[in-house]
């Protein structure tokens, strides 16, 4: 990742959103530090798009943002999601109402020197040691 790339990545986050009090870090997700989400996210995506010429033809929203609207008692639930076994979080649909998968300025950064967007690799082992356990 270019250290050029991350800096303009900051710059635009903070022209057109806010700096968080701790700063930003190459591990600072969007959603949940910086608190953009739902149609701001998909907003804030189209910006680093646009601005970086990146390709977003496999970037899926709703992987990473929640929709407009939530319910607020999913709301209450979400601090203790890590806590809670996949057959709960299936039967309320956390992944529908309470976040996803988070995204960090290193992927998107990693996206952009790339040219093109793909999933986080990462992303899908802890997905899949959640769901099945540690892989062996």
């Amino acid at each position: 990742m270019k250290e050029g790339t991350y800096q303009t990545l900051v710059a635009l986050i903070e022209k057109h959103y806010w700096a968080p009090k701790d700063g930003f870090s190459k591990t600072t997700t969007i959603a949940d530090d910086l608190g953009i989400d739902g149609p701001d996210g998909i907003e804030l995506m189209q910006l680093v798009a646009t601005e970086f010429d990146l390709q977003m033809d496999d970037f899926n929203w709703v992987k990473y943002f929640t929709p407009d609207g939530c319910n607020p008692f999913i709301l209450l639930l979400r601090p203790w999601r890590h806590k809670m076994s996949q057959r709960w979080i299936e039967f309320f649909q956390f992944d529908l109402f309470c976040g996803k998968a988070p995204l960090t300025l290193q992927h998107i950064c990693e996206c952009i020197g790339a040219g093109r967007w793909f999933d986080d690799p990462q992303l899908q082992v802890e997905r899949i040691e959640t769901e099945s356990g540690p892989r062996k």
